[in-house]
């Protein structure tokens, strides 16, 4: 069965996640002043509890069934077998945390519409095979359904999300966005999965793999959702929707970041399976450099142009998000690099107790931080409890794999990205062309910040002992000569 290629399969993540950038950064302003901090807040605070039922029916599922996947690449027997199993898990799991939620959406929830209108997002778990594809390193089929998914919700959000008192329908264009994009999958199914019958108790060798990966995505979720949760419960949701408003913008230089990661864990699951230790430093080091150049340039230049964005991008109630930018931006550094070392080592490798440990740590010093901070600060004080949580799972998983990838060096040839971001952020951060309009002011920091990366990054490579034009020369005709 023929695939494509690494290279290939980034472009089409590259091109989703543009999408994914674009899609926030147009509707985001609308949203913004439309339903305002409340209302934006009003349905994370929902969302980020029915986050939590997808997640217990999904356990460990993306990462453990993306590597199981990927080793049977080419025996559609032993691949269709796992497959059925893990679907038959996941289907197990998905019928209790539908009955829990509709028990809690009743019963319990402070929002009874709000938490109804988001049941077809449950749904949408237990249909959710995305793993199966991207074992097989097929990404097309992936970003093709989610492209047109994206697209036609943001139509409807621009036709029928109107007012404050429309964030009913919000919900609702969402939630079922999110049902159709998992059951689009299904008809392509058949191109990798064939009926097999299953055996009831093979299905119980997957649990322990299962939990064991399930308990990072719930550590994860801690510093990704719970935040939200706990700034509702502890705060307001104005609060909520000053911390969503500027994760929205956080996106982007992480949607890169994420997109690589995506890619490489099932390729380099399958050259660690094939022993192909050349080629996995060779990955393993333009992964390093691609991420940390994405996520210094992206994030300085963020930071740097706050004063100037946040105003015309979220309206004059939202200067909070300039104070939000300058404490979540960092931490995609952090969180670039650790990427890198658990997608491209730690999970191939299935070092997964490791990569448990570390995202478990993350997780605890994320709630310490937010119980201590968000009374007084609220928004803020669940930002820096981010921050802290990513910088604690980036170093321990760099202590994890420091012999194993020399991670030293790594970290000295990020150092020339790290300082010409600083640069770039301490020249361009205080530069304001008043009498100019807004948007030609917003574009001419963005070039001239550009332009001063650029050249202090030729210079501190070039410093730090890197001939840079001559690697790109040799990186780019690798690339034309390789499957990557």
């Amino acid at each position: 069965m023929k695939q494509a290629s690494v290279k290939v399969n980034f472009i089409y993540n590259v091109l989703y996640e543009l999408l994914s950038i674009v899609v926030p950064l147009a509707t985001t302003p609308y949203l913004a002043r439309v339903l305002g901090p409340d209302g934006l807040g009003e349905y994370s605070y929902a969302y980020a509890i029915a986050y939590y039922f997808v997640l217990f029916m999904q356990l460990g599922i993306k990462n453990y069934g993306t590597r199981e996947i990927a080793k049977y690449q080419h025996k559609i027997e032993e691949r269709s077998r796992i497959f059925w199993e893990l679907v038959t898990v996941q289907g197990i799991f998905s019928v209790l945390a539908v009955i829990i939620y509709g028990w809690y959406s009743l019963a319990l929830s402070s929002n009874r519409m709000m938490s109804l209108l988001l049941l077809p997002y449950i749904f949408s778990g237990a249909l959710d095979i995305t793993w199966c594809f991207s074992g097989m390193e097929d990404f097309k089929t992936i970003i093709g359904r989610s492209t047109l998914v994206k697209i036609l919700t943001t139509i409807a959000i621009f036709l029928w999300v109107k007012s404050s008192e429309d964030i009913t329908k919000y919900a609702c264009v969402m939630s079922f966005g999110m049902f159709f994009s998992q059951l689009l999958l299904w008809p392509f199914l058949s191109k990798y999965i064939k009926c097999t019958p299953i055996r009831i108790k093979m299905l119980f060798k997957h649990l322990k793999p299962l939990f064991i990966l399930f308990i990072p995505l719930l550590a994860v979720s801690i510093y990704k959702m719970m935040d939200k949760i706990m700034l509702g419960y502890m705060t307001d949701m104005t609060q909520v929707g000053f911390y969503e408003s500027s994760e929205r913008v956080l996106v982007i230089p992480l949607a890169l970041i994420t997109s690589l990661g995506t890619v490489m864990l099932p390729h380099m699951a399958n050259l660690y399976a094939t022993d192909d230790t050349k080629r996995v430093t060779e990955v393993f080091e333009k992964s390093i450099y691609f991420a940390m150049f994405l996520a210094t340039s992206m994030g300085f230049g963020l930071m740097a142009v706050s004063k100037t964005f946040v105003p015309w991008f979220y309206g004059p109630d939202f200067t909070i998000c300039i104070t939000l930018f300058h404490i979540l931006l960092p931490s995609s550094m952090f969180l670039a690099f650790a990427n890198v070392i658990r997608t491209q080592h730690l999970i191939p490798l299935e070092r997964d107790k490791e990569y448990v440990s570390s995202i478990i740590a993350g997780a605890i010093v994320n709630v310490l931080f937010n119980l201590l901070l968000i009374p007084s600060l609220g928004a803020i004080g669940a930002a820096i409890g981010t921050l802290c949580a990513e910088i604690t799972v980036c170093v321990l998983q760099v202590v994890m794999a420091w012999r194993e990838k020399s991670l030293g060096k790594y970290i000295t040839w990020s150092l020339p990205f790290i300082l010409s971001g600083m640069v770039m952020y301490l020249l361009i951060s205080n530069v304001q062309f008043n009498k100019l309009p807004i948007l030609v002011n917003l574009a001419l920091q963005c070039g001239m910040g550009a332009g001063i990366y650029s050249v202090f990054c030729v210079c501190t490579l070039v410093m730090f002992g890197k001939n840079p034009l001559r690697q790109f020369q040799s990186s780019l005709h690798r690339f034309k000569n390789s499957k990557l």
